[in-house]
């Protein structure tokens, strides 16, 4: 099952995900293109990750790592969002907890991508376009096979 933030920490996400409350999600979606979220969504639901907050904004990415970075093991960011940048995100979540991965997706190559040191081994850059193989491919790479860790 997809979730949002609620409307009291952050902006609503296009109806795709149910209210809280849920069990604890693993995956962090930041996203503010509909179509890609919506994409994006889809492919986590077919390769069995449906637990999992879609966000539009950074604001509300850091508002929703402050309420459940505990759980989550990977954020999935598009490198350019209207409040701010995957890879700001990345960096500092990254720095923050240390077993977590990432991936940045974007249509820029890697040279416009900053992390800082020490966490391009715990970062992927996914390049736009993508397939949906591919897509699972790295999420599996990150996570293990769907239902594989708890």
């Amino acid at each position: 099952m997809h979730r949002e933030i609620p409307d009291c920490l952050g902006e609503e996400v296009y109806g795709l995900c149910s209210p809280f409350p849920m069990a604890d999600p693993r995956i962090l979606l930041v996203e503010d293109d509909k179509i890609i979220l919506e994409l994006v969504s889809a492919f986590l639901a077919y390769a069995g990750y449906p637990d999992f907050i879609a966000v539009s904004r950074a604001g509300d990415a850091r508002k929703a790592w402050a309420a459940h970075s505990e759980s989550l093991e990977l954020i999935l960011t598009d490198l350019t969002l209207p409040d701010g940048t995957g890879s700001d995100l990345v960096r500092d979540f990254l720095e923050e907890k240390s077993t977590c991965r990432a991936i940045i997706m974007t249509g820029f190559t890697a040279e416009f991508v900053d992390l800082g040191s020490g966490k391009g081994d715990r970062a992927i850059l996914l390049q736009k376009p993508f397939s949906r193989t591919e897509f699972i491919r790295l999420i599996t790479a990150c996570l293990g096979p769907a239902g594989g860790s708890d």
